[in-house]
């Protein structure tokens, strides 16, 4: 990784936040500091580029012939209610969306002035906590969403570590966190980190720091920086390609626990925890608030904020980047810093915080690294479902989920998140021969398939989704057996039609690519592989105008859509083998 400038930048610079993790006896504190260089600009080019994929045609009118199991209206203006599982835009017009694969962005310009440098102030190790309450131990779970993806191996992104000189007990520990990051975000673009295992001061767990921050890239809000994580997600493609997004360094002499389960020894550290906490900053979580004698200050000297700080404000609701209020830098911005009464109001933070704004760590003494860059401790102690983004850890701690207010700061800077799966299925007479019920929507031209039957109760009570219940389409197993594999299952709410696949190949591929609008739905049901010859073939089709897929058994109704190319199914072979 390059952390300096290269020769075709040579007028832009880069930043790097450190965020540290103190060790003390029984807890530590994050330290978050500056080191060398600035805000990276990079030079851009102005032609948009077409990424792998097809082109749309702007305007696109359906065939109104009969399509297998229902006709098709000759004008119909879609619903916009919600659909089984999803959430149906207000306004959807699908003929003229992008199909699979192709993301143009749009031309930038981007800004070349030279950033000023910065001064690195030390990092602040704060003094080892001397008080002698027992250690307990302690656990908040990963959710069961986010376990049932890691299981069905679900990942929305793909996060690259180049490992250094880790052992493999450290090695697994930093993976796992890793899968779990990978189950909750959505990128299409493989973020880059680079992992260092080192002896660091002993009082130092480890740090990390996003290595780049970018502004006026596209998808971006004007006038503000952006991890160079969430800013090539939000471009749609690697911003700095020679450049990684993150760099992380763990104590290689720490006391830790490597295990994965939780289940942390109450004199060792959750290296886990450790892990999902420094990616959690690499991300994002981060402002760009400093504070130096008595005064308060943000941007580094460009006067432009952090994506995280246009979202912070004091009790009274005042915004910290409001300069008619707090002049930057002025002392009645450092005055707010250290208040005790900062907050995050982002509609999301919000949302997961039952309407209330979520608090920040604001103490009457800054502590760099601690301070703004967290919520706060006593508001999200120890336990707490929030606490991994708070600025102290304990021994015996262990924090294997993010927490929803710090997955809704996450969403309200812009990443999006993995989709819920669909409620659970009740369990069938014979688990091996289920029924798997079939729809049909006239409207969007695409099939819908349940294996549970409070689901399909659901469609058909409500008529106006379009949805035509059309009985059984096929039978498969609810649990795994032998020679099942789970079927996998995508909504798309553009062309409010389900996608269904086997393989696990074609699962990531669609999972890498969110802007097909597909939202992974986790297991459907199990069934035996194409080639299995042990039960019935599920003949698969896609159709590129409404963008559905649409599955059968029955070879006559198979023969008949492809007898018809005027309605513009693809035949695509045998999807899997139903079980009956």
């Amino acid at each position: 990784m390059n952390n300096g400038t290269n020769s075709s930048q040579a007028l832009d610079r880069q930043i790097f936040f450190n965020d540290s993790l103190i060790m003390n006896p029984l807890e530590f504190d994050r330290d978050l500091s500056l080191s060398t260089d600035d805000l990276f600009n990079p030079h851009r080019q102005n032609d948009p580029e077409q990424l792998p994929g097809s082109v749309v045609p702007p305007s696109i009118t359906p065939a109104s012939e009969k399509l297998p199991g229902s006709v098709v209206p000759p004008s119909v203006t879609p619903a916009s209610e919600q659909l089984p599982g999803s959430v149906v835009p207000p306004s959807i017009t699908p003929a003229s969306e992008q199909l699979p694969g192709s993301v143009v962005p749009p031309s930038i310009t981007p800004a070349s002035e030279q950033l000023p440098g910065s001064v690195v102030p030390p990092s602040i190790i704060l003094v080892a906590n001397q008080s002698s309450e027992s250690v307990e131990t302690s656990l908040v779970p990963l959710s069961i969403d986010v376990q049932n993806r890691l299981m069905a191996d679900a990942r929305t992104a793909t996060i690259n570590v180049t490992y250094h000189n880790y052992t493999p007990q450290a090695q697994a520990a930093f993976q796992y966190a890793v899968s779990i990051w990978e189950s909750i975000i959505v990128s299409t673009i493989p973020i880059a980190v680079d992992a260092y295992w080192q002896p660091l001061d002993p009082s130092i767990l480890g740090r990390a720091s996003p290595n780049l921050f970018w502004r006026e890239s596209p998808g971006t809000r004007p006038n503000t920086w952006y991890t160079s994580a969430l800013a090539n997600q939000l471009a749609g493609r690697d911003l700095a390609p020679n450049d990684g997004d993150m760099t992380s360094e763990l104590n290689s002499t720490a006391n830790w626990y490597f295990g994965t389960d939780g289940k942390t020894p109450a004199n060792q550290y959750d290296f886990v925890t450790v892990a999902l906490h420094e990616i959690l900053h690499g991300l994002g979580n981060i402002g760009l608030m400093d504070y130096s004698g008595g005064q308060g200050s943000w941007g580094l000297g460009t006067g432009f904020p952090g994506i995280y700080d246009r979202f912070t404000e004091n009790g009274a609701g005042q915004s910290l980047i409001n300069t008619s209020l707090f002049p930057n830098p002025s002392v009645a911005l450092g005055n707010q810093l250290t208040s005790n009464n900062l907050f995050f109001d982002g509609p999301n933070a919000v949302g997961a915080n039952n309407g209330i704004r979520p608090k920040l760590y604001a103490p009457s003494q800054w502590q760099q690294g601690s301070s703004y860059a967290h919520l706060d401790e006593l508001t999200y102690p120890r336990g707490n479902p929030n606490s991994l983004d708070t600025p102290y850890f304990s021994l015996g701690e262990a924090i294997h989920d993010p927490g929803p207010i710090p997955l809704g700061i996450l969403k309200d800077e812009g990443w999006n998140l993995a989709p819920s799966p669909p409620p659970p299925t009740p369990p069938c007479p014979d688990p091996l021969t289920c029924p798997v019920y079939r729809f049909y929507n006239p409207i969007s031209r695409g099939h819908f398939f349940t294996l549970n039957p409070a689901e399909k109760d659901n469609v058909i009570a409500h008529p106006e989704w379009q949805y035509t219940f059309e009985g059984v389409g096929f039978q498969a197993a609810q649990s795994p057996g032998n020679n099942l594999f789970p079927v996998f299952r995508f909504y798309n709410p553009i062309s409010r039609g389900h996608f269904f696949t086997i393989d696990p190949a074609e699962r990531d591929t669609v999972n890498g690519h969110p802007e097909w609008q597909y939202n992974f739905e986790g297991i459907g049901f199990y069934a035996y592989g194409a080639s299995a010859s042990l039960g019935s073939d599920v003949f698969r089709f896609y159709n590129p105008i409404s963008r559905g897929h649409f599955f059968t058994t029955n070879p006559a109704e198979r023969d008949n859509v492809l007898a018809h190319p005027d309605w513009s199914y693809t035949f695509e072979g045998v999807g899997f083998e139903a079980t009956r």
